[in-house]
């Protein structure tokens, strides 16, 4: 977040600067997805000019097997994203806000720590009722959010695109080939990671920071 707040303070410095026409088509790809810690995945959008005011984007990505994280725990990883934003274009085509929704749908092996509670108690059941097991992991978040966008387009047509946005997440997880699914995954104090990967449905507010580079046509 504070990198995206020293990108929007360069970007509205450049509001004095003459902006070049928008032209009918961008292609950006977004280098900050590129360097995820827990997700890293290529992401391409193709933005269409459908007036003055306005313009329709489309996003794919796709999502890379291994992290900056580089979570041993995690196997076999794939998965994709698909975004679909409306953008209305203030006087000077510079700044812009936006409607979008994003989807995710990622499934890979992970080997967690479970809790066997089936097991009879003990002082120290918390170390010796505990198993690991290796199960599948599927994936699914939905993200409808609301955007500011700057924009600063070179004379050579390239795009600089950034903008800070708030919305929600709505997130699907299902756990497959565990060992007893009534188990409860075991989650230390401090441990995030962990909690990401528990099973079941979530609606969690979300804030959004993305910066984007391409080129005009």
């Amino acid at each position: 977040m504070k990198m995206c707040l020293i990108f929007l303070t360069f970007m509205l410095s450049l509001n004095s600067w003459s902006q070049v026409e928008r032209k009918p088509n961008e292609i950006k790809i977004n280098p900050i997805r590129l360097a995820g810690i827990f997700r890293s995945s290529f992401e391409m959008s193709y933005e269409r000019k459908t007036s003055d005011y306005f313009s329709s984007q489309i996003g794919f990505g796709y999502i890379f097997e291994k992290n900056i994280s580089g979570n041993p725990t995690e196997k076999n990883k794939k998965g994709f994203t698909l975004e679909l934003e409306e953008k209305y274009y203030f006087e000077g085509d510079i700044a812009y806000v936006a409607v979008s929704l994003f989807y995710l749908h990622e499934n890979y092996n992970l080997t967690k720590i479970f809790i066997d509670k089936d097991a009879p108690y003990s002082p120290d059941a918390f170390f010796q009722n505990t198993y690991l097991d290796e199960f599948n992991l599927d994936k699914q978040i939905v993200k409808p959010s609301l955007k500011f966008g700057i924009k600063f387009i070179t004379e050579s047509n390239v795009v600089f695109d950034l903008n800070l946005g708030v919305g929600a997440k709505y997130k699907i997880v299902k756990h497959q080939n565990r060992d007893n699914i009534k188990d409860n995954m075991q989650i230390r104090r401090g441990d995030f990671g962990s909690a990401l990967y528990k099973r079941g449905e979530s609606w969690t507010p979300n804030l959004i920071c993305n910066f984007k580079i391409g080129y005009q046509f």
